[in-house]
Protein backbone atom coordinates (compact mmCIF):
# COMPACT_ATOMS: atom_id res chain seq x y z
CA UNK A 1 0.00 0.00 0.00
CA UNK A 2 3.14 2.73 0.70
CA UNK A 3 3.80 2.21 -2.97
CA UNK A 4 0.39 2.93 -4.15
CA UNK A 5 0.39 6.20 -1.45
CA UNK A 6 3.19 7.40 -3.67
CA UNK A 7 1.49 7.56 -6.95
CA UNK A 8 -1.66 10.03 -6.55
CA UNK A 9 -3.50 9.45 -9.68
CA UNK A 10 -3.68 5.94 -8.93
CA UNK A 11 -6.94 3.87 -9.33
CA UNK A 12 -7.39 1.17 -7.02
CA UNK A 13 -9.98 -1.17 -7.95
CA UNK A 14 -11.44 -3.42 -4.91
CA UNK A 15 -13.56 -6.16 -6.75
CA UNK A 16 -16.71 -8.07 -5.52
CA UNK A 17 -16.23 -7.20 -2.06
CA UNK A 18 -18.81 -8.82 0.70
CA UNK A 19 -18.47 -6.97 3.78
CA UNK A 20 -17.02 -3.34 4.01
CA UNK A 21 -14.85 -4.27 6.94
CA UNK A 22 -12.81 -6.40 4.24
CA UNK A 23 -11.88 -3.02 2.75
CA UNK A 24 -12.11 -0.17 5.24
CA UNK A 25 -8.56 -0.88 6.68
CA UNK A 26 -7.24 0.04 3.32
CA UNK A 27 -9.33 2.85 2.69
CA UNK A 28 -7.82 5.72 5.09
CA UNK A 29 -4.61 4.86 3.60
CA UNK A 30 -5.46 5.69 0.17
CA UNK A 31 -6.35 9.12 0.69
CA UNK A 32 -5.25 10.62 -2.50
CA UNK A 33 -6.44 8.87 -6.05
CA UNK A 34 -9.31 7.34 -6.85
CA UNK A 35 -11.24 3.99 -5.57
CA UNK A 36 -13.51 2.03 -7.24
CA UNK A 37 -15.34 -0.55 -5.01
CA UNK A 38 -17.56 -3.46 -6.93
CA UNK A 39 -20.56 -4.97 -4.59
CA UNK A 40 -23.65 -6.97 -4.52
CA UNK A 41 -24.46 -5.70 -1.33
CA UNK A 42 -26.41 -2.79 -0.69
CA UNK A 43 -25.90 -2.25 3.23
CA UNK A 44 -23.21 -1.49 5.18
CA UNK A 45 -21.93 1.34 2.91
CA UNK A 46 -23.51 4.44 4.16
CA UNK A 47 -20.91 5.95 6.52
CA UNK A 48 -18.21 6.02 4.15
CA UNK A 49 -17.30 9.26 1.88
CA UNK A 50 -18.46 8.03 -1.50
CA UNK A 51 -20.94 8.24 -4.27
CA UNK A 52 -22.92 4.68 -4.81
CA UNK A 53 -23.87 4.00 -8.51
CA UNK A 54 -26.11 1.00 -8.76
CA UNK A 55 -27.01 -0.96 -11.70
CA UNK A 56 -29.85 -2.54 -13.05
CA UNK A 57 -29.41 -6.25 -13.74
CA UNK A 58 -28.27 -7.12 -17.69
CA UNK A 59 -30.32 -9.26 -19.98
CA UNK A 60 -29.80 -12.56 -20.51
CA UNK A 61 -29.37 -11.52 -24.47
CA UNK A 62 -26.85 -8.52 -23.45
CA UNK A 63 -24.49 -11.28 -21.47
CA UNK A 64 -24.59 -13.64 -24.90
CA UNK A 65 -23.22 -10.62 -27.12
Amino acid sequence: MSRLAAHPGRLVVFDNVEEVADVEPYLARLAHGHVLITTRRDIGWQHLDSTPVRLDLMSRSARTH
